[in-house]
C-alpha cells in the first residue's frame, strides 16, 4: 500500500495531481540517473587504474619474475613463451638481435651524454639467473640523458651483466653484456648496451662488479656496494659522449616481451680481463 501512489504516478497520473506527478517523476529519474552515474564513473575509473597499473608493468624491465609460466632455458625456455605472452611470438620488433653491420643505414644522431654530477653510484644486486644478474640503482639522485633537446629525459635505474651476450654483432656473441636500462615518464624505456671482449684489463668499473658476484655467493640480496660511474661514463663515452652505436626499436628480452623500447648498442666492445670473464 505504501507503494501504491509510486505506481500511480508513473503509470496512471491523474489529471488534478499531473504537475506534482511531473515534478515527482522527474526527481526519481534524475536520481536514478545520477546513482547509475556514479556507479559507471567509478567502475570507469577502477578499470583506467588497473589498466594504467598493468601497463605500467608490462613497460617495466625492473619487476621481479611474476609468473611461473616461463624460464629462460629448459622446457618452459623461450621456444614456450608464447604460449602465455602472445607478444612474444608474434612481435615484430623482439629483442635480442643479430645487428648486420652492413645492413645498418648510417644516420646523423645526437651524440648522448649522461647528466650526473656523482663519481659513485651505489646498487644493489635483485636477481639472478643462470647467466645475468641485476642490480637496481639505490641513489636518490641518479644519471639521466636526454637524446635530442626538448625530448623525453631518460634516468638510469637498473644495471644487467648478461654472460655469454644477449645480443649479437655481425654474427658474434660476446663473453659479456653490460645493459644500462633507462626509464622516462610514459613509461618508456631505453636500453643503452656495451659488449666486454676477453683480452687486456677490466675497466674499474667490470672489476667492482665482479668482485660484487664473487661476495654475493655468501651475501645474496645483502649488498648496496657502490661503483665507479666515472670508469663507466670514461669506458663508455671517452670523448665524453656516446657518438658510435647501432640503434633499433626492440622489446624487453624476456616476458611479457613487450615492445617500444629503443635500444643502443655501442660499436666498439670494451677489452675484458680474463678472471673477470670467468666471475
Amino acid at each position: 500500500a505504501g507503494q501504491g501512489p509510486i505506481m500511480d504516478q508513473c503509470v496512471a497520473p491523474t489529471s488534478s495531481s499531473n504537475a506534482e506527478v511531473l515534478r515527482n517523476y522527474r526527481k526519481l529519474l534524475l536520481t536514478s540517473l545520477a546513482a547509475l552515474g556514479c556507479v559507471a564513473l567509478v567502475v570507469f575509473l577502477a578499470k583506467d587504474g588497473a589498466i594504467e597499473e598493468d601497463r605500467s608493468a608490462l613497460f617495466s624491465p625492473f619487476q621481479r619474475k611474476q609468473s611461473l609460466h616461463w624460464e629462460f632455458r629448459g622446457e618452459d625456455g623461450p621456444s614456450t613463451w608464447g604460449k602465455y605472452y602472445f607478444t612474444c611470438d608474434v612481435g615484430m620488433e623482439q629483442s635480442p638481435v643479430n645487428i648486420e653491420s652492413s645492413h645498418a643505414e648510417a644516420t646523423p644522431l645526437p651524440a648522448m651524454k649522461w647528466d650526473f654530477k656523482g663519481k659513485m653510484i651505489s646498487v644493489h644486486q635483485k636477481e639472478e639467473t643462470y647467466d645475468s644478474h641485476k642490480f637496481d640503482l639505490k641513489d636518490h639522485e641518479k644519471p639521466t640523458l636526454q637524446m635530442e633537446e626538448g625530448g623525453p629525459v631518460y634516468t638510469l635505474q637498473q644495471i644487467q651483466v648478461h654472460a655469454p651476450s644477449e645480443n649479437k654483432i655481425d654474427g658474434t656473441q660476446f663473453d659479456v653484456e653490460v645493459q644500462f636500462w633507462h626509464m622516462a615518464p610514459g613509461p618508456k624505456y631505453m636500453v643503452i648496451s656495451s659488449m666486454l671482449k676477453r683480452g687486456g684489463s677490466s675497466p674499474l668499473f667490470v672489476d667492482q662488479i665482479s668482485k660484487i658476484l664473487q661476495k654475493s655467493v655468501f651475501r645474496y640480496n645483502e649488498l648496496e656496494p657502490a661503483i665507479s660511474f666515472e670508469s663507466i661514463r670514461e669506458s663508455l663515452a671517452p670523448t665524453g659522449n656516446m657518438s658510435s652505436f647501432f640503434r633499433f626499436n626492440g622489446s624487453l628480452t624476456q616476458p611479457p616481451c613487450t615492445e617500444g623500447g629503443l635500444w643502443d648498442i655501442l660499436r666498439d666492445p670494451i677489452p675484458l680481463f680474463y678472471y673477470d670473464a670467468d666471475e
